[in-house]
């Protein structure tokens, strides 16, 4: 999808699903207005924002160095963290 489709999207008579590049879900209407999206348009059809960002939990015996709970690699997990927005209508 690139900036000429934006304006058709909203037009179409499915959910279109896509792939924005912001830090946060409150963001994504921004950076749609920034691509040049009407602002009319991004109110009327946006419905919601799922944002994911992966977090790496450091390893709480040796603070990230490495020891033998942690393989010598100083991380122990990784967690999904998840961020919704949704437009109040």
């Amino acid at each position: 999808m690139d900036r000429d489709d934006l304006p058709r999207c909203p037009c179409r008579p499915r959910p279109v699903l896509s792939t924005l590049h912001v830090n946060s879900a409150e963001e994504a209407r921004l950076r749609l207005l920034d691509l040049g999206v009407d602002a009319y348009l991004v109110d009327a059809v946006l419905r919601g924002v799922l944002a994911q960002r992966l977090e790496i939990m450091r390893c709480g015996i040796c603070s990230g160095t490495g020891c033998e709970t942690c393989a010598e690699c100083g991380v122990t997990e990784r967690r999904l963290r998840m961020d919704l927005w949704v437009a109040n209508r």
